[in-house]
C-alpha cells in the first residue's frame, strides 16, 4: 500500500512539474508537488545503489586495465592506447577513492551520513584523482618544482570549496 502511495505521488509530481508553465492559476500548489517529487527522488536513491554502481565501475575498469596492459600493442596506435589506459586508471582510482572518503566521513561524523555526504565524497574523489593524475604527469615530465605542485593542490582545494559553497 505504501509503495502505491509513493508511486502515485511520483506520478502526480511529474504531472505537475510538466504542466507548471502552462497553467498559472495554482502555481503554489504545483511548486509544492515539484518540491515533493524531487525530495522523493532524492530520499529514495539509496547509498547501496551508489556502492553497487561504484563496484561495477571498479570491476570493469580494473579488468579493462589488466587486459589493456597485457594485450594491447601501443606501437600500432599509441594515442588510443594511452587514452584508454588513462580512462581506465581514472575510473579505477575514482571508484577506489570514493568509498574510502565516504567511510572516513562516516567515522568522522559518527555514522550520521546521508546522500549529500555520498555526493560530496564522489566530488572529492574525482577532484583528488585529478590531482593525483596531475602529479603523475608532472613526474613524467620531470617537473619537481615544489611551488608548482603546491599551487596545483591549492587550486584543486579551492575548486572543491567553491563547488561546496554552490551546493
Amino acid at each position: 500500500m505504501v509503495l502505491f502511495k509513493k508511486i502515485f505521488l511520483l506520478i502526480e509530481g511529474v504531472f505537475y512539474c510538466f504542466h507548471i508553465a502552462k497553467v498559472q492559476k495554482i502555481n503554489i500548489l504545483k511548486q509544492y508537488y515539484c518540491i515533493k517529487f524531487f525530495t522523493f527522488c532524492q530520499k529514495n536513491m539509496s547509498i547501496r545503489a551508489y556502492f553497487l554502481f561504484l563496484f561495477c565501475i571498479f570491476g570493469t575498469s580494473s579488468i579493462s586495465l589488466v587486459l589493456l596492459w597485457f594485450y594491447m600493442n601501443p606501437a600500432n596506435n599509441p594515442e588510443l592506447a594511452f587514452l584508454l589506459l588513462f580512462i581506465g586508471f581514472f575510473l579505477f582510482g575514482i571508484s577506489l577513492l570514493i568509498p574510502l572518503i565516504f567511510f572516513a566521513k562516516k567515522i568522522y561524523y559518527r555514522g550520521d551520513v546521508n546522500l549529500g555526504t555520498m555526493n560530496a565524497s564522489v566530488r572529492q574523489g574525482i577532484l583528488f584523482m585529478i590531482g593525483i593524475i596531475a602529479m603523475c604527469a608532472l613526474h613524467l615530465y620531470q617537473i619537481h618544482e615544489m611551488h608548482f605542485i603546491l599551487a596545483i593542490w591549492a587550486t584543486v582545494g579551492c575548486l572543491e570549496v567553491m563547488i561546496q559553497v554552490l551546493d
